[in-house]
């Protein structure tokens, strides 16, 4: 009976990283598992934080810098993955972002809203709360949030709520959350009157504390 060559067959469909490792690059990685392959996926921040003993707390996860969004339509201006078996239970997943809106018109006000889906789009995603609506010569924020993590859900900040941040007190919300997949947090703006104004989640940073 032959013996399959589980590392030799991954090693030649292996593409070779190039360039420097960055905290957002995305690894597929295979281990044996009851001596089958199991394909999973691990960021470049997970390796770093290996490499530099795997003891820093909080833990960056991703982050982005999110694109300018015009119209009236609620649309995405960033987006940040979180792989799958990432956040463990008891984990309290840390958000801030720096928040920018360019005035043109003015008019009206601008909405700041965030969700989670486990794929990267607005299509059956949950929405986990918002940030402080921003009106005529408001053009900074800065938001920060902090979700716990049970053993089924996201425990959240009222997520009717708007607000930068959640240091108050407020309702709870329970958002189921399967840890075991990718999850995505989007992050959306929508602008409710002027169309030319432009506003963006210019830079978020996602975080885990254990």
């Amino acid at each position: 009976m032959s013996i399959p060559n589980w590392w030799g067959d991954w090693r030649q469909g292996l593409t070779p990283h190039t360039g420097d490792l960055q905290s957002t690059d995305l690894i597929e990685c295979t281990q044996i598992v009851a001596g089958q392959p199991v394909n999973t996926a691990i960021t470049g921040q997970q390796i770093i934080n290996a490499a530099s003993g795997g003891s820093s707390n909080p833990t960056t996860i991703g982050g982005a810098y999110g694109t300018g969004v015009t119209g009236l339509a609620n649309a995405i201006s960033a987006t940040v993955l979180i792989p799958a078996n990432t956040i463990l239970t008891t984990n309290t997943i840390y958000i801030k972002a720096f928040i920018d809106r360019t005035l043109v018109s003015g008019a009206g006000s601008t909405a700041f809203r965030f969700y989670t889906n486990t794929t990267n789009s607005l299509t059956g995603a949950t929405l986990l709360g918002s940030g402080g609506s921003m009106a005529t010569n408001v053009r900074f924020q800065r938001f920060e949030r902090n979700i716990y993590v049970d053993i089924n859900n996201m425990n959240c900040f009222a997520t009717g709520t708007s607000a930068s941040n959640d240091y108050t007190i407020s309702a709870i919300s329970l958002i189921p959350f399967n840890k075991t997949v990718d999850n995505y947090l989007i992050f959306t703006v929508q602008h409710s009157s002027s169309a030319t104004d432009i506003a963006a989640w210019k830079r978020v940073i996602v975080q885990k504390y254990a």
